[in-house]
């Protein structure tokens, strides 16, 4: 086996934390923030394991698109 370096980024949920992997687009659940990180690094591992040498694409996402929009909601 050989070491793959990801970035997997967390947040906190109503349920708990969920942790995404972008070059990848995995995200897990998890009730901490450790849960959720070692539950994707599994799914990523799992991943590598079911795929064929060469098959996945691990070139660096494209920086997410991010912009702030008004709704117009009653009240």
């Amino acid at each position: 086996m050989r070491p793959l370096h990801v970035t997997i980024s967390a947040e906190r949920t109503a349920a708990g934390f969920i942790a995404h992997c972008r070059e990848l687009e995995i995200s897990c659940e998890g009730a901490t923030e450790d849960e959720a990180r070692r539950n994707a690094a599994d799914a990523i591992a799992l991943l590598f394991d079911a795929s064929p040498a060469g098959e996945i694409d691990l070139r660096p996402p494209e920086p997410p698109r991010v912009k702030q929009i008004d709704v117009r909601v009653r009240g």
